[in-house]
């Protein structure tokens, strides 16, 4: 059974009325501008100087270009071909980069329109004199010629053609051309959304020829990358050359292989440059179905399939891109709309500024008290286990930093630590060492001297209380320093959060002048502040020593507790005839005289009167630093931190504060520079054309998930239908006509049922099962 589909061979059934809708919708993006945000599908013509790619242009639009000293080949032309009921031609210039804004304008007022095709040399020679590019001037330029093409027989396709790289500078070309034109090329190829149609010539061994180092550069595995093969009538018959050629052409070269493949085309020479296309396609025609070349596939040869080719490639392109398309335009998107957000509505009043500040005054204090109070919901704080997200939790920071303060003070707020080593194992400590480690022995001496300069009418073996307070002075010197780092630490912190919170709600520049002539100056009160109720809280250290905490009475005879169980194990040491540096075994059941320990025990006391006084002292110094260490501490995080620096941080910047700000203030803050109002109206304008195009992708993305019913028509004069969820895609359509060939089908509904009850977007199988049943 013989099975026809009638309207999809030949280039017209791969452009149907679908099709062309999709392709109208990439144009409608370009339209927009779209492409100067993203990457939007496309092919490229690129190769070698003299490799042809002009000829491939010509054959495939069938538009006579101008063929004067390669004029057109060196600026990018883009061509845009459209299937429509009236002939016409425009011609417009697309500055490059590095053009003045003066030189941009003059280029973009270039817009010429033709009716026919016959001045579209004439009108190209005089873009590319408008681009400064003349017989006598051989550079190259940045700009892109645009030339879009409208026809009832033209095919929708959308085509770019660059000038050919350049293999080493010469008279007419100098060095600053050959990266000129190389960063050109790659500009494009690098592209992931470009088709890169990569010309040879037969002319050369195609090892030699740049284009195809450059395409497996940026396409290593050849997955968009076209292969095409100029100039084969210039092959010996039968030569090795031939044979190599056409070994590419099949991609048989092991090393240069494309995904797409390859495709061969001959074009006019020199002595048929004026014949027209049609004798142009009937000679190639002939040459193809001679010698080794009439071989080939018939869909690798020839400018008629390779326009199939090329058309079908697009479409696919588009297909498989259009998801990501759509998803870049809708973060450029967003991100667009995010800035236009932060610079906010027009304001060249006094009382629109003010309400400008209001507006982000208030978005200012919901972030600003979720980071003080713990909330992070908001998008805003981001990622936790990142840096920058952290960094915007600011009670979390606050509370990691005040832990970190309090270790910090319990292991280097004391100036000296008491350790159990001899002086000969501490003989590399130095006293830069903060805390300096000495003996016991070592820190009575310490205690020793200061009592002998502090003497008063105290008896011997007593001393003046006010002696305490003068070594606790010098046990918690270092209390200064750490606590105004960690005060610096934990505003700075804040100064962070502000200037992230600003960044968020507002645009760079007003977010500036916000945190020079406002925030600033509050937060530095706010350390004034704090470093004052500091300077008050370590001014209480040098009073006197007071303490109701039960804590230093506790921790007092937890000291002597210490010293008397020392005292037992040295009268035990005694009794039992042990050195002084070896240890009593507690395990061993030790029958000993209680009247000798009792006496051994008696006899450990201190006869020197200062050495017992300067224990006491040290006793009673080292359980009053504990306490006060803790209230030091508790002090500093809570009147210091929170109090003057944490607490209602969010009231730096209000709607009452704005309210209360000066106009002058607000007109710093908030008035708009010239820049900022084009920098609005720049933005405004890409949102627009960003909304159309995301519009445009939606539409075609909504448009390619719909099944397209086609008919079958057998033999019988019955029919059947077929759905594709791929448009009318081919290769979708013939792979159902095998699968019926291998069924018996019948149709179980009238066809009149089937075209009221058929759902765009049902799957082949689902089609089965509800209109088909197996004989």
């Amino acid at each position: 059974m013989e099975y026809k589909i009638p309207g999809l061979t030949g280039l017209a059934a791969l452009q149907s009325q679908n099709q062309l809708e999709l392709l109208d919708e990439i144009d409608k993006l370009r339209a927009y501008g779209i492409q100067d945000f993203v990457s939007l599908p496309q092919l490229v013509v690129c190769g070698d100087q003299s490799s042809g790619k002009s000829s491939v242009l010509e054959a495939i639009t069938e538009i006579p270009f101008p063929r004067k000293d390669n004029l057109c080949t060196r600026f990018a032309t883009e061509i845009v071909l459209r299937r429509a009921m009236k002939r016409s031609v425009v011609v417009k210039i697309i500055p490059g980069d590095s053009r003045s804004i003066k030189e941009t304008e003059a280029l973009q007022s270039f817009d010429r329109k033709l009716e026919e095709f016959d001045d579209l040399p004439r009108l190209i020679e005089e873009a590319a004199d408008a681009m400064g590019l003349t017989d006598s001037n051989n550079a190259f330029s940045t700009d892109v010629l645009s030339v879009e093409i409208s026809g009832p027989d033209r095919p929708q396709l959308t085509i770019v053609d660059l000038p050919g790289l350049i293999h080493s500078e010469n008279k007419s070309q100098s060095r600053s051309d050959v990266e000129v034109v190389a960063r050109l090329v790659e500009s494009y190829i690098k592209n992931k959304r470009t088709i890169i149609l990569a010309v040879i010539t037969a002319k050369n061994d195609y090892a030699n020829q740049i284009i195809l180092q450059r395409a497996r550069q940026v396409d290593p595995t050849g997955d968009r990358t076209l292969g095409i093969i100029t100039k084969p009538d210039t092959l010996h018959a039968g030569s090795q050359s031939e044979v190599a050629f056409i070994s590419l052409a099949q991609n048989e070269d092991s090393v240069v292989q494309f995904r797409l493949g390859w495709h061969i085309l001959k074009n006019r020479d020199y002595e048929s440059k004026d014949c027209s296309f049609s004798e142009r396609n009937q000679s190639e025609s002939t040459f193809f179905d001679q010698g080794a070349w009439s071989k080939l596939p018939k869909d690798i040869v020839g400018i008629d399939s390779l326009r199939r080719r090329l058309s079908a490639l697009l479409l696919d392109h588009i297909r498989s891109e259009l998801p990501s398309l759509c998803g870049e335009v809708e973060e450029h998107l967003r991100s667009c709309e995010r800035e236009l957000k932060c610079i906010g509505d027009e304001r060249s009043s006094s009382r629109d500024q003010t309400i400008f500040l209001s507006k982000l005054s208030q978005r200012f204090l919901e972030l600003c008290k979720a980071a003080v109070d713990g909330l992070y919901e908001d998008p805003f704080f981001g990622f936790v286990e990142s840096d920058l997200g952290y960094g915007k939790r600011l009670r979390a920071v606050v509370q990691n930093t005040n832990a970190a303060f309090a270790a910090r003070m319990r292991l280097k707020g004391h100036t000296k630590e008491i350790v159990a080593a001899k002086p000969q194992d501490l003989a590399r400590t130095t006293v830069k060492e903060i805390p300096q480690k000495v003996t016991e022995t070592e820190a009575v001496e310490w205690v020793k001297g200061i009592l002998l300069r502090s003497r008063g009418r105290e008896l011997p073996g007593t001393f003046n209380p006010m002696i305490i307070n003068t070594l606790f002075q010098e046990q918690s010197q270092q209390w200064e320093v750490e606590a105004r780092k960690h005060v610096e630490h934990v505003w700075r912190a804040c100064y962070r959060l502000m200037t992230s919170i600003i960044g968020e709600i507002a645009d760079h520049r007003v977010g500036e002048r916000l945190i020079q002539h406002w925030i600033h100056d509050l937060l530095k009160m706010r350390l004034c502040n704090a470093e004052s109720e500091l300077k008050q809280i370590l001014a209480d250290r040098q009073e006197h020593a007071i303490t109701y905490n039960h804590y230093y009475t506790e921790n007092v005879q937890k000291i002597h507790q210490q010293r008397r169980a020392k005292s037992s194990q040295n009268a035990l040491k005694e009794i039992l005839g042990l050195a002084e540096n070896e240890q009593v075994d507690m395990t061993q059941n030790l029958v000993i005289s209680p009247q000798a320990f009792l006496s051994s025990f008696s006899s450990q006391t201190e006869a020197d009167m200062d050495r017992f006084a300067c224990i006491e002292i040290l006793d009673r110094v080292l359980a009053y630093y504990k306490v006060a260490l803790k209230t030091f501490v508790d002090n500093v995080t809570i009147q210091v931190i929170e109090r003057r620096i944490v607490a209602r941080l969010w009231e730096v910047f209000t709607p009452v504060s704005v309210a209360a700000m000066g106009s002058d203030v607000v007109a710093k803050i908030a008035m708009e520079s010239p820049s900022e109002q084009e920098r609005r109206m720049q933005l405004s304008s890409r949102a627009a054309k960003l909304r159309k195009g995301l519009d445009v992708c939606k539409s075609a993305l909504g448009d390619f998930h719909q099944g397209i019913i086609l008919k079958l028509r057998l033999q019988s004069s019955d029919e059947v239908l077929l759905m594709s969820n791929a448009s009318d895609y081919e290769s979708d359509v013939s792979a159902q006509i095998a699968q019926l060939n291998n069924i018996s089908t019948t149709i179980v509904k009238p066809l009149e049922a089937l075209e009221q009850t058929a759902v765009p977007g049902l799957s082949w199988e689902d089609f089965q099962g509800m209109y088909c049943s197996n004989a």
